[in-house]
């Protein structure tokens, strides 16, 4: 087993218990604890928010202290106390709050460090680099294929705590190959320094790390249960820290081009993780109101239309695999515009769906092939986005803009909370169609408006992209 094969199977196990996890939460917390759309939406917000804010300020451990594969192995620690926590929430719903802290703290340490290290296994002009990514990211979609489905029936046939446990056992296989291969990287994402190597009564500063990390998902649960209306500043407070820090490392490592480059990536990212959430996270409360819920007479769990997008990425990702040493830059850069045409388009699905619904009921047909549409511009928009961040990122700031990305998708995710299509309490299946029929109509809209007033920034990164590898 080399590298690429350990983050291939770690990726994808983990993801199979992240994802299936998140298509069953929001369905969990309406029909469990009887929350309204809305809270559900904020709690969702607070949850990413975290995930994706987080690296930016530890950002600095891993770069100066720790060094990625340590934060790896602490992130994949708290995800499993994470999972685990979840099946408490049998007793009372604050659990699903500390297991929300444990899964955001665990993911932020994990998910930035290690996409970065499947960008250290290779030098950044090898033709290898981009189909590397791919591969990591179809077995990412493996996991979140199959997790959906098993999570929707285990759910249906067993109860939501089937699913928990099933989550709870991926993590823990996932830190299994981890820790037990990490030799394969033959030292890369390793720091040694006198920190790591230092004890502190009798720990490791890597445990004391790990225990203090576990005191803040205490505090974080409290956050997740108790604020319920102030995403806007949140939203702000993580904008202005952003852009405070991310010109700090601009001035500092004097690289103005390269940097102004990934900044336009990060807006793009913001955009189309605001657009592409509301046919993820979001779109399965439509599925469990308004979407025919059987196919020749088998019952369909809402949960399983969340195996639709990978399963496009999975086949997708193989022909592109294919057919990537004949891809020039070029072609790989209009694909990646391509992808904001297609989520655009998905959301024109959806509101066509409505528009021909019968008995309040869209037909599965369009739902399956927004979904399906979405599955293939994640295939062409984060691979292109994360090799070419990597790029653009001076060696000393790597984490430091891999946080970044993950900052701008909770930039998205608090974008899309602002547009939630909130259907109230004991709402007939006439009302709430009538209802996702306008916010789909207006979201179609305002993603065209948007797309067409950043173009001009896409082409900017196209050039500072080709400036870059002739250099």
């Amino acid at each position: 087993m080399n590298g690429l094969n350990v983050i291939f199977f770690t990726q994808m196990f983990e993801r199979f218990a992240y994802y299936g996890l998140r298509s069953i939460l929001v369905l969990f917390l309406v029909d469990k604890f009887a929350y309204l759309d809305s809270r559900v939406a904020f709690i969702m917000l607070l949850f990413m928010s975290f995930i994706y804010t987080l690296p930016l300020i530890t950002s600095f451990l891993t770069d100066r202290v720790f060094g990625m594969q340590r934060m790896i192995k602490v992130g994949l620690s708290l995800s499993l106390l994470g999972q685990a926590t979840m099946i408490l929430s049998y007793f009372n719903d604050y659990f699903v709050f500390l297991s929300l802290a444990f899964l955001a703290l665990g993911t932020s340490y994990y998910k930035a460090n290690i996409t970065n290290l499947t960008g250290e296994i290779f030098d950044k002009n090898d033709p290898a680099r981009l189909p590397a990514f791919t591969f990591v990211h179809i077995g990412i979609n493996i996991g979140a294929f199959f997790s959906p489905i098993i999570s929707g029936y285990l759910c249906y046939f067993f109860g939501w705590y089937a699913a928990f446990v099933v989550a709870s056992l991926m993590v823990l296989l996932s830190s299994l190959i981890f820790f037990f291969n990490a030799h394969h990287f033959k030292g890369k994402g390793l720091l040694e320094n006198n920190i790591v190597n230092k004890k502190f009564f009798n720990l490791s500063a890597l445990n004391i790390f790990f225990i203090l990390s576990v005191i803040a998902a205490l505090g974080f649960s409290l956050i997740f249960q108790t604020f319920t209306t102030m995403s806007s500043y949140i939203s702000l407070i993580f904008l202005s820290m952003f852009f405070v820090l991310f010109g700090y490392i601009m001035f500092s490592t004097k690289e103005y081009l390269n940097l102004t480059g990934a900044l336009f990536l990060l807006i793009f990212n913001v955009l189309f993780f605001s657009m592409q959430s509301q046919l993820g996270v979001y779109i399965v409360l439509l599925a469990k109101r308004n979407v025919v819920d059987s196919l020749f007479g088998f019952y369909i769990p809402p949960a399983i239309g969340q195996a639709i997008n990978p399963m496009a990425v999975i086949l997708g990702g193989l022909l592109i695999s294919y057919f990537a040493k004949i891809k020039s830059a070029t072609l790989q850069f209009y694909q990646f515009l391509t992808a904001f045409f297609f989520l655009i388009l998905s959301f024109g699905i959806i509101y066509v769906g409505c528009l021909t619904a019968s008995e309040g009921k869209i037909s599965y047909l369009y739902y399956f092939i927004a979904l399906a549409l979405t599955g293939l511009v994640e295939l062409y928009f984060i691979p292109f986005l994360q090799s070419n961040l990597n790029i653009l990122s001076p060696q000393s700031a790597k984490s430091f803009i891999n946080g970044a990305w993950m900052l701008s998708i909770s930039f998205g995710f608090a974008l899309a909370s602002k547009y939630i299509i909130e259907i109230p309490k004991n709402t007939d299946v006439l009302t709430s169609l009538q209802l996702y029929q306008e916010g789909y109509k207006n979201l179609f809209l305002f993603n065209i408006v948007a797309f067409i007033a950043l173009l001009p920034l896409a082409f900017a990164v196209k050039y500072i992209i080709s400036k870059n590898k002739k250099d």
